[in-house]
């Protein structure tokens, strides 16, 4: 399924539009791109690519990453607001200042990521996000 992105190098990616509202990107390929301020809000993202993406102030508000890679993403302040992050690897990803309120991480992994000042207010947390919370390595403010 075509994206609506440019072609180039991975430092030049720069998507066409902006706006992946409730498209279905599963098993697409983002590697590398800057995807800074996309709206990806209700989209299908299942199993989808974005290793070493900037993917800063993007929206996944009610988005489905299940099973995506974002391994060293730079998430600085996305917002993944009921998202479902069950089973994505968040490794090494930077989600300084992101807001997770709501969103669904059971089985992500998070090894190595950067959280502080995130809001990781989920649902369902993994082991590993257990361990960043006792740890006081992020804020589980709005935990439920």
């Amino acid at each position: 399924m075509a994206t609506g992105l440019t072609a180039g190098s991975p430092q030049t990616h720069q998507p066409a539009h902006r706006d992946f509202i409730s498209r279905d990107l599963s098993g697409q390929d983002f590697s590398g791109q800057d995807l800074s301020g996309a709206n990806f809000n209700y989209a299908r993202l299942v199993g989808a690519t974005m290793t070493g993406s900037i993917l800063r102030n993007a929206s996944f508000i009610d988005a489905d990453l299940s099973r995506a890679d974002l391994t060293g993403a730079d998430a600085t302040g996305a917002d993944f607001t009921g998202a479902n992050l069950s089973g994505t690897r968040l490794v090494q990803a930077n989600l300084t200042a992101a807001c997770m309120m709501q969103a669904e991480v059971y089985s992500a992994d998070l090894s190595g990521a950067i959280t502080r000042g995130a809001n990781l207010g989920v649902r369902h947390m993994a082991p590993a996000v257990e361990s960043l919370v006792r740890e006081g390595l992020i804020d589980p403010l709005g935990y439920a």
